[in-house]
């Protein structure tokens, strides 16, 4: 006897009386004479097993394409051996709003000045959204993530720096000048995922 679920799909147990004419029926659609349709009833989850295989661990491995005859075309836009773009807008909150100084798609490994440290505390300010291209993000906006950076050190008279070494990754170190940075004059390095 068939089985129908709350989303209305319907389930054929093994040799049920509807499995004779639904072999007819695909075989029609397919117009392949005397087709050989085994019919298999699904893994029932084990109550005592719940981390068992079932047959929705089969579709989800196919669909994520962890396992050979996978239905996913994986498309890579970027060519091999092109270098994935800097993918976050970060800077500092002025007027309650963000003053991006390393842009989206900014090159790898060039230094660019954030702002200035406050008694050796930096409120970084990051985001990916391309809304930030209009120049309209404001603080509490949701894509918006601010992060407290702490330094030590004399530091008096240094400001932030920053450059891009990841797609999600930036550099930031404190220092007197942009010149002493590029340098190699600077304290405080530290590695920031976005």
């Amino acid at each position: 006897m068939p089985k129908i679920d709350a989303n209305g799909n319907l389930y054929l147990q093994a040799d049920c009386e509807y499995e004779e004419p639904l072999k007819t029926w695909i075989a029609d659609i397919l117009g392949v004479p005397n087709l050989n349709l085994n019919t298999h009833p699904p893994l029932l989850a084990d109550p005592s097993n719940p981390y068992a295989p079932t047959a929705k661990t089969g579709v989800a491995l196919g669909l994520l394409d962890l396992c050979p005859g996978g239905v996913i075309k994986i498309i890579r836009h970027v060519p091999p051996t092109q270098e994935i773009a800097f993918a976050n807008a970060v800077g500092r909150i002025a007027q309650g709003k963000l003053l991006v100084k390393l842009p989206h798609r900014a090159p790898y490994g060039i230094w660019h000045e954030l702002g200035a440290q406050r008694e050796k505390v930096f409120n970084l300010a990051y985001t990916s959204s391309l809304q930030v291209q209009a120049g309209d993000m404001h603080t509490g906006d949701p894509a918006l993530t601010i992060k407290k950076l702490q330094f030590s050190g004399e530091l008096d008279g240094h400001k932030v720096y920053g450059r891009a070494v990841g797609p999600n990754r930036i550099a930031v170190c404190t220092s007197i000048s942009l010149e002493a940075v590029k340098a190699d004059q600077f304290e405080n390095l530290q590695l920031i995922d976005l």
